[in-house]
């Protein structure tokens, strides 16, 4: 398990990484500047909805439910999608910046792809096409 620091959002702040995907409820409380309770209602209302972007882990022995998981690709899709009243485009900015800093060798191919779409929530109106185009070309290269 390896760990995203988001001290660019909250100081103390960080993000769980299992087998390639991010712990949902740890990612919400980045988007919900680190209110653990609004993250969780966040995480619900995104279940309902969008159920195809999280992923569930094996359970372990001890644990009553599947921990969420949601992949970078599948995180970067969110942001775009989430109402503006839920994450501004600055803090959404600042996520982006935070993803393209956790550098997994995997991650380095796409580094290229974060930094356009962080280009291009800067003008997130008229860019909807572009960032659906290079979320693609994210996916297809994890």
């Amino acid at each position: 398990m390896s760990i995203i620091n988001c001290d660019r959002i909250v100081p103390g702040l960080t993000v769980r990484v299992v087998n390639g995907n991010m712990v949902a409820l740890d990612f919400m409380a980045a988007i919900t500047v680190g209110n653990r309770k609004k993250a969780s209602q966040l995480l619900a209302r995104v279940n309902a909805r969008n159920k195809d972007l999280l992923t569930y882990d094996q359970t372990k022995p001890g644990r009553k439910h599947a921990r969420k998981l949601i992949s970078i690709a599948d995180a970067l899709q969110l942001l775009l999608i989430l109402p503006r009243r839920t994450a501004a485009i600055e803090l959404r900015k600042r996520i982006v910046a935070m993803l393209a800093d956790f550098r997994e060798p995997r991650l380095e191919r796409c580094h290229q792809s974060l930094d356009q779409l962080c280009a291009c929530i800067k003008d997130m109106e008229q860019c909807t096409g572009k960032m659906l185009s290079i979320i693609g070309s994210f996916a297809r290269s994890e």
